[in-house]
C-alpha cells in the first residue's frame, strides 16, 4: 500500500540535480574518507535496487554516484 508513496519519494529524491550535488559534494579533495565504508556500500546497493525498476530513470540517475562510491572504494581496499 505505501507503493505510490514510495515512488513519489523516490521521483522527487532521485532528480539528476539533487544527485548532481551530492556529487560534487563528494569530489570535494576534503570529502574522501566521507561515510567510507558503510555509506559507500549502502549508496551502491540502493542504486542495485533502483536499476532493478526499469520503469523508472532512477538507477540510471544514481549510476555516477555509484560508480564514484565504487572507485574510492576499489582504491580504499587496495584492489
Amino acid at each position: 500500500p505505501e507503493a505510490a508513496e514510495i515512488t513519489a519519494l523516490a521521483d522527487t529524491t532521485f532528480t539528476e540535480e539533487k544527485l548532481a550535488a551530492e556529487l560534487a559534494y563528494l569530489n570535494r579533495p576534503s570529502a574522501r574518507g566521507f561515510e567510507r565504508p558503510y555509506g559507500w556500500g549502502w549508496l551502491m546497493y540502493l542504486h542495485h535496487e533502483a536499476a532493478r525498476h526499469g520503469d523508472t530513470a532512477w538507477g540510471e540517475r544514481l549510476e555516477p554516484l555509484a560508480r564514484a562510491f565504487a572507485a574510492r572504494l576499489r582504491d580504499y581496499l587496495g584492489i
